[in-house]
């Protein structure tokens, strides 16, 4: 499941993703951050991220994908998400990508939007 996150405004774009996902929200989210995109220039996502399992080699591959297709389009990345896994690879990603990208815990959330609307 994908869902916009309601504490979304502006340039600040929150998407819970939690679950098996599949492509027709996958398709609906990806039209709603690239409308953002073209409204905003340039928006802050947090990625709320809930019991996703088999996270893939490929599955990142796709990620990356998507993210550099829209290199352009973002200023910051939250990942929120309660496995501390999530934190090297958002280093990993952080290296890579043109934006800035940090980790949370899933209690850290709050800060999460803090760091994204500064």
């Amino acid at each position: 499941m994908l869902k916009k996150l309601e504490r979304s405004h502006d340039k600040c774009y929150g998407l819970l993703i939690k679950g098996p996902l599949d492509k027709e929200h996958y398709d609906e989210i990806t039209h709603d951050i690239d409308e953002h995109i073209r409204q905003y220039g340039q928006i802050a996502l947090l990625l709320q991220i809930q019991n996703v399992s088999g996270y893939t080699m490929n599955a990142l591959l796709g990620d990356l994908e998507f993210f550099f297709e829209r290199r352009n389009g973002f200023s910051k990345i939250a990942i929120v998400a309660e496995h501390a896994w999530w934190s090297g690879l958002v280093t990993i990603e952080d290296a890579l990508t043109p934006w800035d990208e940090k980790y949370f815990d899933v209690k850290k959330i709050d800060a999460a939007w803090e760091w994204l609307e500064s």
